[in-house]
């Protein structure tokens, strides 16, 4: 099967561009510092694990159902009303989410916050689709979104211990604030031509099975990433960590999605996309069993940086055997929703696992996670190209 798509790109201003990648990285923030919110929650509401998991999954969840909204009103609304109004939103939330007395409370509140930001966040991905040269604009929103991620990982803690948890919590505005001015020069959308990152492929065999079993695997390996990112907090204090210090090992961490995606980026298919999964999954399995373990300030720091090498360059390359496997652009129109919806999955099954304190359990759920994804990826691209030869009389049965 082979298929191609020739959509007419739509060429806006570099400084255009620009905008909406500031406007996409600072709608999704509060998504990558979750494990320093969550630390704040739970020591002012006094929670324990298994409360913590289910807030980290109400925020997902809600995410997930934004996707599906923002994919909707993409198309039907202007992108600086969709954008300024979900941000408004998601302003208002998270300042409410200070002043909320219970755990009941807290889970509604990030519910509704994960929605409204991930909407603002899915308009911005939908317009940046128009861009011309696609690959570029999003390799950028990359390193925005980690320059973000750890710049607010270091600050929210400093915050915390001088101005207290109302301001720590209430200073998520901020970013919201700066994506909602930013939106106002956005073009008017959406109207003309759709998004130019078209689906191609060059002669290669397209093979939805494929397709399919790469969107499940990225799947697999979020719920895993999520499993055990939300509890990152909670394994620096088992190890004696300040939250001055969990906040700098996060920060400097999240850095190693920087060369997990200049790798891709500069190797491409080089090294054979199964390949390159097969090693990510390997750092990310090797991450969970350090991060099991007694740790210090610099191996929490190194293994958390590890694991964000593995989980870009892994979740990279599944979107690329997703992309060149997809016949139609069903499977690729389905990725975001499935990465949101993947991160609502990893806290809750760590919920369940959990008994008591102990934290064993989500490196387990981890570990599975990611080992069955690329089980699936393997066994679906050696069951297509055996079918191949048979069709094609080089196997018989």
């Amino acid at each position: 099967m082979k298929r191609s798509t020739d959509l007419a790109p739509v060429t806006y201003p570099p400084a255009t561009m620009a905008l909406g990648v500031f406007i996409a990285a600072a709608a999704l923030v509060l998504m990558g510092v979750q494990p320093i919110l969550v630390g704040f929650y739970s020591d002012h509401l006094q929670l324990n694990l298994s409360q913590n998991g289910w807030v980290l999954a109400s925020e997902q969840l809600g995410g997930a159902v934004g996707a599906l909204f923002g994919y909707w009103i993409a198309t039907r609304m202007r992108w600086t009303y969709s954008i300024v109004g979900a941000c408004v939103l998601a302003a208002g939330i998270n300042i409410a989410t200070a002043y909320a007395a219970d755990v009941g409370q807290l889970i509604a509140a990030r519910f509704i916050s994960g929605l409204t930001s991930t909407v603002a966040y899915t308009v911005a991905i939908y317009f940046l689709a128009h861009s011309s040269k696609p690959d570029r604009v999003f390799g950028l929103l990359m390193i925005l979104q980690t320059a973000f991620f750890s710049i607010d990982a270091m600050i929210l803690p400093l915050i915390n211990a001088h101005y207290g948890y109302i301001v720590a919590i209430g200073s998520a505005m901020a970013w919201f604030a700066a994506a909602s001015v930013a939106a106002f020069w956005l073009p008017p959308g959406p109207q003309g031509a759709g998004p130019s990152a078209a689906l191609r492929t060059d002669g290669e065999t397209v093979r939805p099975l494929v397709g399919a079993t790469a969107l499940l695997g990225a799947f697999l390996l979020q719920l895993s990433i999520f499993a055990v990112w939300g509890f990152l907090e909670r394994i620096g204090r088992s190890n004696g960590l300040s939250d001055v210090q969990i906040g700098y090992g996060l920060g400097i961490g999240v850095l190693g999605g920087i060369p997990g995606g200049l790798f891709p980026a500069l190797a491409g298919e080089r090294f054979g996309r199964l390949s390159m999964i097969a090693l990510s999954a390997v750092i990310l399995v090797a991450s969970y069993v350090a991060l099991g373990r007694t740790l210090n300030l610099t191996t929490y720091t190194l293994w958390i940086t590890i694991l964000n090498v593995g989980w870009v360059l892994g979740l990279t390359y599944y979107m690329g055997l997703t992309v060149a496997h997809d016949p139609d652009g069903r499977l690729t129109r389905l990725i975001p929703f499935s990465q949101i919806l993947s991160a609502a999955a990893g806290p809750a099954c760590s919920a369940l696992a959990i008994g008591g304190d102990r934290l064993a359990p989500i490196f387990v759920v981890a570990s599975v996670s990611v080992t069955l994804g690329l089980a699936a990826i393997y066994a679906a691209n050696s069951l297509t190209a055996r079918l191949e030869n048979i069709r094609r009389g080089r196997v018989t049965l």
